[in-house]
């Protein structure tokens, strides 16, 4: 984290999680990428359907722990073929 938020400067916030900060900052966000990662278990949904509906429109969600089953409540795995469509 330290190293992004360096790499990025004041162009993005680098933040360790928290409900109140999540609830905070998925308002006004452009952008939120979840990365979570607990080795050998499944990530905990940090964003609820609550708090996504809560983002302006077109804004978007990259969750990175797809691959552990997903750190939001609706992600689900896609393929560049899917988006292509």
């Amino acid at each position: 984290m330290e190293k992004l938020s360096h790499y990025f400067g004041t162009k993005a916030r680098v933040l360790h999680s928290n409900d109140s900060i999540l609830k905070a900052y998925i308002v006004r966000a452009d952008l939120m990428i979840g990365g979570v990662l607990i080795a050998g278990a499944k990530a905990p949904k940090i964003i609820n359907k609550t708090m996504l509906s809560s983002m302006k429109r077109g804004n978007v969600l990259v969750d990175v722990a797809i691959d552990q089953g997903g750190c939001f409540e609706t992600s689900h795995a896609t393929t560049h073929t899917e988006l292509m469509l």
